[in-house]
């Protein structure tokens, strides 16, 4: 109630914008925007709220009689439902506690709606845990949301890239717009990036980007060459390779399947897997298949086109000569 009492001081009495009051309560501007709705409904105005207890305020904000001792008929939110929608652009949980809300007045207020929620999501969600050590790594990404930028003269959008890095153990984050993903703003933004954070991480983990990794593979992608370069020229590498003990190394995927109760199969040679695959759609279950898989260029004489491998049927022109 302390939020929503602020909600209303800053915009009925200190006049406030709603991005303004929205920042200084740390609520989103649909939250302001549907809180102030609610007391001009309930034809409500600053002198009264100050009369009035929290639970009377409550009761005029959503409907709901104040209800003296005992336990109020509470309808559960729909888990299945939430988790859907949260996959939705632009969704949050307290947008769809307020639409739980207008279904149910006198259902669970936000604290608690998460909460059942986070139990629901915590009894079906498998996780992996990672630990980070400070200035071990740093993530990058481009997020798969493209902003826009506005020009100010003709009102004119255009859509940009957004470059993330972000760092393992603290979640400190860089981020800013460029005009394309391609390498020569892929190269610039690390570099900011490592100037904004006056350092570099040890090691840099891309995702499977094309300016990034020009042979996508989980345990030995090839990696552009001048972001190789980049890496080179800041003393720090990229985590595309996983070594342990000297050796190229990658998790036991089949051990982690059996230790959640799925049946894990690790193949170690092309033999293995065709038989491991009809094991697998005979038993109906879900079955995870474990499969190494190593790039290991076979030199040939004359000219070939690399792009042909990676890209079928595609109209690409990367074509390189092989002694």
């Amino acid at each position: 109630m302390r939020a929503i009492r602020e909600i209303l001081r800053l915009r009925w009495v200190q006049r406030q914008p709603h991005r303004a009051v929205a920042r200084s309560t740390g609520r989103s501007v649909g939250a302001v925007h549907e809180t102030l709705r609610r007391a001009a409904d309930a034809g409500l105005d600053w002198a009264r709220v100050q009369a009035m207890p929290d639970d009377a305020l409550e009761a005029a904000l959503y409907r709901r009689p104040a209800v003296a001792g005992g336990q109020r008929d509470r309808p559960p939110p729909d888990c299945a439902y939430i988790h859907t929608e949260r996959a939705k652009p632009g969704v949050t949980l307290e947008l769809l506690h307020l639409e739980y809300l207008e279904r149910h007045p006198t259902g669970y207020r936000y604290t608690q709606f998460c909460d059942i929620y986070r139990r629901w999501l915590g009894r079906r969600r498998l996780s992996m845990r990672q630990v980070h050590r400070g200035g071990e790594k740093g993530f990058v990404d481009y997020a798969g949301k493209r902003p826009g930028l506005t020009d100010p003269a003709t009102g004119a959008r255009r859509p940009v890239e957004l470059f993330l890095m972000a760092l393992g153990a603290s979640s400190y984050t860089y981020a800013e717009a460029t005009a394309t993903q391609q390498l020569p703003d892929w190269i610039a933004s690390h570099t900011r990036a490592f100037a904004y954070y006056g350092g570099v991480p040890g090691a840099v983990v891309p995702d499977q980007l094309k300016s990034a990794v020009t042979v996508p593979c989980r345990y030995e992608p090839g990696v552009n060459r001048t972001y190789a370069e980049l890496a080179a020229h800041y003393g720090t590498t990229f985590a595309t390779v996983f070594e342990k003990d000297g050796k190229t190394w990658s998790p036991d995927y089949a051990a982690i399947a059996r230790a959640y109760g799925i049946e894990g199969v690790k193949v170690a040679s092309a033999a293995e897997l065709k038989p491991a695959l009809a094991k697998a759609i005979r038993s109906k279950k879900p079955v995870v298949i474990d499969v190494f898989m190593k790039n290991e260029p076979v030199p040939t004489a004359g000219h070939w086109n690399i792009m042909d491998i990676y890209s079928p049927g595609k109209k690409v022109h990367h074509v390189a000569t092989g002694g």
